[in-house]
C-alpha cells in the first residue's frame, strides 16, 4: 500500500499564500503552541500518532523512488 492510498495527500497545497495568509499564521501560531505545552506530544496522542503515520508514509515514499 503507497503513501497515496494511505490518505497522505495534502490540502496544504490548495492553500494560496497571500489569500491564505492569516489561515497560515494562526495555525503556524496553533502548532507552535502545542509544541510549546508538549514537546514529545505525550499531551496529544492523536496528533502524536498520526505524525507518526506521516513520517512511516514519508519514509515509505522516500524508499519507493529508489
Amino acid at each position: 500500500m503507497g503513501a497515496k492510498q494511505s490518505g497522505t495527500q495534502s490540502h496544504l497545497r490548495l492553500l494560496r499564500v497571500l489569500r491564505d495568509e492569516a489561515l497560515i499564521e494562526s495555525a503556524r501560531s496553533d502548532a507552535e503552541g502545542v509544541i510549546a505545552a508538549s514537546p514529545d506530544l505525550t499531551s496529544y496522542p492523536a496528533l502524536a500518532a498520526e505524525v507518526a503515520l506521516l513520517a512511516r508514509d514519508a519514509a515509505i515514499d522516500y524508499l519507493d523512488k529508489g
